[in-house]
C-alpha cells in the first residue's frame, strides 16, 4: 500500500478549492461584522503557498481572494496539525501575511500600478492536533518583556526620526549623534560647507575621544553627496584644519571615489547600450506577434532591467496575450 507523504495537505487543500465547501467554511467562521461585508459569490482560491518548506509536513495553507465593499481583500486560512502545538504560529501567520503583501505589491508594481494601497488579510487557524490547542494566539503573548511597553510598542506607529524637520542640536555632550544628524540632514545641500566649517571643531574633539573612524566615515559620506567644486573645497578645509593623519586620509578617499567613479561610468555605458539593444529586439518581437503594444506595456518597457527583459523574453514563444507575459 502507497503512503501518501503529506495526507494532511493534500486533503485541506482539496477541500479549500471545493467553492460549495470554501464558501461554507468561511460563513460559519468568520465573525458576522467581518461576514456581512464580503461578497462571498467573488471567492477564487489563489494558486500560491507561503509555508515554509521545512514546515510542509506540519503546516498547510489556503489563501483567496474575496471582494469586500468592492475592494479587494485575501483571506488566509493556516492549518496545522502537529501532534505538539506550535505556539509560535502567530509569529509565523506575520511572516506569511508579509509574503503575501510583497507578493501583491510586485505585481501591481508588474502591471504599473504604484504606491498602491495594501489589501486587508483576515487570518483563520485551522487546528487539527490531538490536544486542544493550549497557546495564545496573540502576537503580542509571544514576548518577554514589561506588559505596558509590549502594548505600546506593538500597537503604536514605529517613532520617527525626521532629520529634514530637526533644528541642529547644540547640546555638547551630545556631539557624535549631532555631527551623524548634521552630516546626514545637510550633505546634499547647496550650504552644506558653510555649515561644515561650523562643525569642524566638534569633528576635532571627537576624532581626539578615539572617533577618527567615525571622522573618516562622516568624510566619505560627504565625499560622495557634494558636486566636483564643493568636493576640492571640502578636501581643503579637511586638510587644513584636521590632524594630518585624517587629513591624508580624505585625500586618498577622494582620489579612490574619482576612480570608482571612473570604472562606474565605463561599466553603466557598456550595460545600457546591452539594455537598448535587449529592448528594441524584443519589442520587434511583441510587434510581430502582437501587431499592437499598448502604452502601459510600453511604460512596463521602457523602465525595464535587464533581468525583466530577459523573464518576460523566455514567455513570448509560449504566451497567447500580452498579459501571459508581462504577469509577475
Amino acid at each position: 500500500m502507497n503512503i501518501i507523504p503529506t495526507p494532511h495537505d493534500r486533503f485541506f487543500r482539496y477541500a479549500m478549492s471545493v467553492p460549495r465547501l470554501a464558501e461554507e467554511f468561511f460563513k460559519k467562521h468568520l465573525p458576522e461584522k467581518i461576514l456581512s461585508q464580503l461578497d462571498l459569490k467573488t471567492l477564487e482560491l489563489c494558486p500560491q503557498t507561503y509555508v515554509d518548506e521545512h514546515l510542509k509536513l506540519s503546516q498547510v495553507d489556503a489563501l483567496f481572494k474575496v471582494k469586500m465593499k468592492g475592494q479587494m481583500v485575501f483571506l488566509y486560512c493556516l492549518g496545522e496539525h502537529l501532534s505538539r502545538p506550535d505556539r509560535y504560529i502567530p509569529f509565523r501567520k506575520n511572516k506569511y501575511n508579509i509574503h503575501i503583501w510583497d507578493d501583491y505589491l510586485k505585481e501591481c508594481e508588474s502591471n504599473g500600478k504604484k504606491d498602491a494601497p495594501l489589501p486587508l488579510i483576515i487570518n483563520l487557524i485551522f487546528y487539527n492536533g490531538k490536544e486542544p490547542y493550549p497557546h495564545s494566539l496573540d502576537f503580542k503573548d509571544l514576548f518577554s518583556g514589561p506588559k505596558e511597553l509590549i502594548e505600546e510598542l506593538l500597537n503604536k506607529p514605529a517613532q520617527l526620526i525626521d532629520v529634514y524637520r530637526m533644528p541642529d542640536d547644540i547640546r555638547p555632550e551630545l556631539r557624535w549623534t549631532r555631527i551623524l544628524e548634521f552630516f546626514m540632514k545637510n550633505a546634499k545641500k547647496r550650504d552644506f560647507l558653510r555649515g561644515f566649517q561650523k562643525e569642524i571643531y566638534t569633528l576635532k574633539l571627537i576624532d581626539a575621544e578615539g572617533g577618527g573612524d567615525f571622522v573618516i566615515a562622516c568624510m566619505k559620506y560627504a565625499l560622495n553627496a557634494v558636486d566636483a567644486t564643493a568636493k576640492k573645497e571640502l578636501i581643503e578645509i579637511a586638510k587644513q584644519n584636521l590632524s594630518k593623519e585624517l587629513g591624508d586620509k580624505v585625500v586618498t578617499i577622494a582620489d579612490s571615489l574619482r576612480e570608482e567613479g571612473f570604472k562606474k561610468g565605463i561599466q553603466e555605458g557598456v550595460q545600457q547600450g546591452m539594455q537598448q539593444g535587449e529592448f528594441r529586439l524584443f519589442l520587434a518581437q511583441l510587434k510581430r506577434k502582437f501587431a499592437h503594444v499598448p502604452r502601459k506595456y510600453m511604460t512596463l518597457l521602457q523602465n525595464a532591467d535587464e533581468n525583466s527583459l530577459l523573464r518576460w523574453g523566455e514567455r513570448i514563444i509560449d504566451a497567447a496575450t500580452l498579459k501571459e507575459i508581462f504577469t509577475a
